[in-house]
């Protein structure tokens, strides 16, 4: 259905024309300068093929049914020339990538303009009046993708669905909005009620035995972007089969999508959604019941500690620090050290407290824990809080990325090798996962009431490209080694095919500092779920 009728369209209709004839002056003025003449040839080939690609997500806005509002902020930035903007917000339809999707909430160039931006969008939510598009992350585009999700759900017959979200602008009012979306279609939700880190959406996925979960996020990439990723009913990383699946439906979807949902005002605090068929988590109201998920998921971790003693030894003496770079990982990791009575905790307080804006880190620094800069960030805020006397003596620093399903870890290099190194090292993912599961494996052997105990029934999976130290090691003691290619959407097929042989999985391993012990899922002495990242 087209509403080429609205006030916003004819008024578009009458700026097209030279809309087409400055917007293509603009495209060959910016690129062309910008290119050598060898690939000239190349560029004007192309240039048509852009500028029709605008010219078709840029009419399919105008004419779509959505509110006139977001139609007539494109009208103004037409009549602003604010090219770039037009040309960011509408060159693509956002893609459905390996578990999700994610784009940037903003499509301003420039700096000054971009961080206006984000501001006005935390400060009022839909009401902003920011330019949106087909190829940023705004309430349009996350309404078509959740239609198609259900789609989805419906033909597969699926009918409980977890939602959660980040510390992101807008990932709480988008939680909102889709729950409602969810709630309308009859589907039963299980939402947080706070931000919460991407593994205890996994586990609260598995804890109850929901069929699908998704959480509002852009994982590590930078402030400006957000997204979703969708967690399958094993707490893992969506299929290839399935990955198809969900993605034909949103972007072959022919049903009408509806925006009626946006009338609710989804920033009052005393918001009321347009069903009760949904279960809020608390984990402050809640404290007694199994709706408890970050005291049930702290339990899970504990009954995969591989040698309780060793941590009640050095609980006391370890000297740890942390930061949670402005995401979600300060509760669960704060509670875990709790539980385990670690307290020789320094907490780079200026990077504890959920941050929308990330006020450690520019507007374009990626927020990956692999990430040499992110890692100097991070050092260097420990510094100036404590001191460079109090970071000599730690034992580790460690951080999680913003949705705290990737590790940092940072160490103290020996004084006789720090003329080559420098004073402190970020490990490698390849390091810490050849520690871990060498450690692992020596307290397997040790513990002879372990679930995991008998070494034929277990093996390992791993990216392609991680260290083949693993294969060694797993040799060493003579546990299969399996290689998988590069993310855990096919680790995790892997462990599944594998859980039918009735094996056990002690680690999946992956160089993007993610990490995961899914157990066998079909054995109650071993249940964990997929994604332990």
């Amino acid at each position: 259905m087209t509403y080429n009728n609205s006030k916003a369209y004819l008024e578009y209709q009458n700026l097209k024309k030279n809309l087409k004839k400055d917007l293509l002056l603009f495209i060959e003025k910016e690129f062309s300068s910008s290119i050598s003449d060898i690939d000239k040839i190349n560029f004007l080939s192309k240039k048509d093929k852009f500028f029709e690609k605008i010219l078709l997500n840029l009419d399919n806005w105008m004419q779509s049914p959505i509110p006139e509002k977001y139609k007539e902020i494109v009208i103004k930035s037409i009549s602003q020339n604010k090219w770039s903007n037009i040309i960011e917000a509408f060159k693509e339809e956002l893609v459905f990538g390996t578990n999700g999707i994610r784009g940037k909430l903003v499509v301003a160039l420039d700096e000054q303009e971009c961080i206006s931006d984000l501001k006005s969008l935390n400060e009022f939510g839909f009401e902003s009046e920011i330019l949106r598009g087909t190829n940023s992350i705004n309430e349009i585009t996350i309404i078509k993708n959740i239609f198609g999700l259900i789609n989805y759900m419906e033909k597969k017959k699926l009918t409980t669905i977890v939602i959660g979200y980040d510390s992101r602008i807008c990932s709480k009012i988008f939680s909102r909005l889709i729950s409602n979306i969810f709630l309308e279609k009859k589907i039963y939700v299980i939402l947080f009620d706070r931000i919460n880190s991407l593994p205890e959406l996994s586990f609260a996925v598995t804890h109850f035995k929901a069929d699908m979960g998704i959480e509002i996020t852009a994982s590590h990439n930078d402030k400006r972007y957000n997204g979703y990723k969708l967690i399958t009913k094993y707490g893992s990383a969506l299929t290839n089969k399935i990955r198809e699946e969900i993605s034909y439906e949103i972007f072959n979807n022919n049903s009408d999508v509806s925006y009626d949902l946006l009338s609710y005002d989804y920033n009052d605090e005393k918001f009321i959604f347009v069903s009760n068929n949904i279960l809020i988590l608390n984990d402050f109201s809640a404290s007694n019941s199994k709706n408890n998920v970050i005291k049930e998921y702290l339990n899970q971790i504990s009954n995969v500690t591989f040698d309780k003693n060793i941590i009640n030894k050095f609980a006391s003496k370890i000297s740890i620090s942390y930061s949670a770079l402005h995401g979600t990982g300060y509760l669960p990791v704060s509670k875990l050290f709790e539980k385990n009575n670690i307290t020789n905790i320094k907490y780079i307080t200026k990077m504890i407290l959920p941050d929308p804006f990330f006020s450690a880190f520019n507007s374009k620094q990626i927020l990956d824990p692999s990430d040499f800069v992110t890692s100097n960030v991070i050092a260097n805020r420990f510094i100036e809080q404590y001191g460079n006397e109090e970071f000599k003596k730690l034992d580790l620093l460690c951080y999680t990325d913003p949705d705290a399903d990737r590790l940092g870890v940072i160490i103290q290099v020996p004084k006789d090798e720090q003329i080559i190194y420098g004073q402190w090292k970020l490990l490698k993912a390849n390091d810490v996962w050849a520690l871990f599961l060498w450690y692992i494996l020596e307290n397997i052997l040790k513990n002879t009431k372990s679930p995991f105990n008998n070494l034929k029934q277990l093996f390992i999976v791993k990216s392609f490209v991680t260290s083949d130290l693993l294969l060694y090691i797993s040799k060493k003691y003579k546990i299969e080694s399996i290689d998988g290619k590069v993310g855990f959407s096919d680790l995790s097929e892997i462990v599944r095919k594998k859980w039918k042989e009735n094996k056990h999985n002690i680690g999946m391993f992956e160089e993007s500092c993610g990490f995961g012990i899914p157990g066998n899922h079909e054995n109650n002495s071993t249940k964990l779920h997929i994604l332990e990242k």
